[in-house]
């Protein structure tokens, strides 16, 4: 009875969303004298489409050592995989309003599936100017606060995001205000976000994000807010100063539950910052190089684990009967949740590029995530090639170095090598 509950509330829900939906595009797209001339969408408007071809070939090496796949005995051989995905995006706008359409087409020649292919809308969203300095979005949406490189604490709206997903992000169903106020001759830009989430059945329950920024140069400043009700508020802020090539800054949160729920904590009040350098020069007359990027943060959680608590975390695993209803969903739990360098307590992220290598259109990559506690690691080797064509490739290496009962021991794969082709129209 309580499961027909909720696909009912399900239901009732996306049933009310698609209707709500519905009227918004009619009323901007149609609308002839229900507003004033100069907001009427259909008059003196563009359209920005794009379409392109994103063809993957990963092959994994996968990591045999690791609790999750010694748990899932269906990986253990290392695999060759592909993925072709159609994308397109489609782009209504005039002076006062935009409607933004984006969606993807997966497994096109994926013939294990009744149907050749499967059809995902990224998002829908649409945005009215009120005035000048206000304006309103509503929709599926991707929003972000991301204001690091390797971890960004204060990016509430996407806490919990998977660091190394190779899929497309889909949006975020938000209702979404933003402006910019003038206050002593100081512009204060200004975001309001609520984000509707499809597992909460009251709205009230639904989190509200604030996000206040300026810019006093060379500094630059944000204050973020989360509330949500039965949930403790969280304090975020981002401040970086920029001294020519050089951007020192930080990002930090503050909350007073650990986001680590099977680690009993007894101190309730944690941050979470980083602290990062970056350089970033361009050489208007070498031959051989036209940029440089170096970036170098450190990332701390406290209410990260231990390495002995690791190490207890993954031997209990270890020990789990998936025969066993209770311990199965314990495993589904953490396999959901474990999401690699933000368990632990220290981190290093270092990012250097080069870009337009040799006179052409490559650009050289290397990333390393370093576990300080356990001096693990993982690195990324990327090359990109973009001619001045309809395609790019990028080819990346994924590698790790780490001792037995580390956290890097622990991905699901020891490598892995990517071959990414993208071809616009």
């Amino acid at each position: 009875m309580e499961k027909l509950k909720i696909n009912l509330y399900c239901l009732k829900y996306y049933f009310l969303y698609f209707l709500f939906y519905s009227f918004i595009l009619f009323f901007i797209i149609f609308s002839n004298g229900l507003i004033s001339p100069n907001y009427c969408f259909a008059q003196n408007s563009s359209v920005i489409n794009s379409f392109y071809f994103s063809m993957s070939f990963y092959n994994f090496y996968w990591n045999n050592s690791s609790v999750f796949n010694r748990l899932k005995s269906i990986i253990s051989d290392d695999s060759f995989e592909y993925s072709i995905v159609a994308n397109y995006n489609i782009i209504f706008k005039n002076r006062f309003s935009i409607l933004f359409l984006s969606f993807e087409s997966t497994d096109l020649l994926d013939y294990n599936y009744s149907t050749s292919y499967s059809l995902k809308i990224l998002q829908l969203w649409a945005r009215i100017n009120i005035y000048d300095f206000l304006s309103i979005s509503f929709g599926r949406k991707v929003a972000n606060w991301d204001d690091c490189y390797f971890e960004s604490p204060s990016d509430m709206i996407n806490e919990q995001s998977d660091l190394y997903s190779l899929t497309s992000i889909s949006g975020r169903d938000i209702f979404e205000i933003l402006g910019t106020l003038d206050i002593f001759e100081i512009p204060i830009d200004f975001d309001l976000i609520l984000l509707f989430n499809n597992e909460i059945e009251s709205i009230e329950d639904n989190p509200l994000f604030l996000c206040v920024s300026t810019i006093l140069y060379p500094f630059q400043t944000k204050i973020k807010l989360k509330v949500q009700n039965k949930e403790k508020p969280k304090f975020a802020s981002f401040t970086s100063l920029t001294l020519d090539d050089f951007q020192i800054y930080y990002d930090l949160i503050y909350f007073q539950e650990s986001e680590i729920p099977f680690i009993y904590r007894e101190v309730k009040n944690y941050f979470n910052y980083v602290i990062g350098l970056k350089y970033e020069t361009t050489f208007l007359n070498d031959y051989f190089v036209k940029g440089l990027t170096f970036v170098i943060e450190y990332f701390h959680r406290d209410d990260g684990l231990t390495v002995e608590e690791g190490n207890n975390l993954f031997a209990t695993m270890s020990n789990f009967d998936l025969n066993d209803e209770n311990q199965y969903s314990q495993y589904i739990s953490l396999q959901e949740n474990y999401h690699f360098f933000k368990f632990f307590k220290n981190y290093l992220y270092l990012e250097f590029s080069l870009s337009n290598l040799f006179k052409s259109y490559i650009t050289f990559l290397v990333n390393l995530f370093l576990n300080i506690d356990d001096q693990s690691f993982l690195y990324f080797i990327q090359i990109k090639f973009y001619p001045k064509t309809i395609f790019n490739l990028i080819i990346r290496f994924y590698g790790s170095y780490y001792e037995k009962d580390s956290e890097t021991s622990q991905l699901p794969y020891s490598k892995a090598i990517l071959l990414l082709i993208n071809i616009k129209f």
